[in-house]
């Protein structure tokens, strides 16, 4: 019994590894499709840093190539950190206006997100959503 708990926890340990380095790696994707430089990510109004959002959306699955949003994908990611189905439904309401491009509309869903998402006690909730819009 304790033989296999110990395997199911590295069989377990291993899958959860795998599954941050696969993420990790579609974000370099992203930075690498974008152009961006890593180290200019806070200049907001960059066509580069506009298009590696568009590219963080799409690899979430809350944005189809397009620029239209997946609602319910978001309604469902964000459900599973903000409890308030009022918040849930004021993001998606205000955050997935479609705009002139693809690009545009990633960015104004950042923006719309960071302005809208409240912090918790500790301020998690943002930070784990938003942080790399900042």
């Amino acid at each position: 019994m304790y033989v296999q708990t110990f395997i199911f926890s590295l069989l377990l340990y291993h899958l959860v590894h795998t599954q941050k380095q696969i993420s990790i790696q579609r974000y370099i994707n992203c930075f690498t499709t974008s152009e961006i430089n890593p180290t200019n990510v806070r200049i907001a109004h960059d066509k580069k840093f506009k298009k590696f959002l568009l590219c963080v959306n799409k690899v979430n699955g809350i944005q189809h190539t397009n620029g239209s949003f997946a609602k319910t994908t978001i309604e469902e990611k964000l459900s599973r950190y903000i409890k308030s189905a009022e918040i849930v439904t004021s993001v998606v309401n205000n955050c997935t206006q479609e705009q002139e491009t693809p690009e545009e509309s990633a960015y104004h869903y950042a923006k719309c997100m960071h302005e809208l998402l409240p912090p918790d006690d500790e301020g998690t909730i943002r930070l784990s959503i938003i942080n790399f819009y900042q």
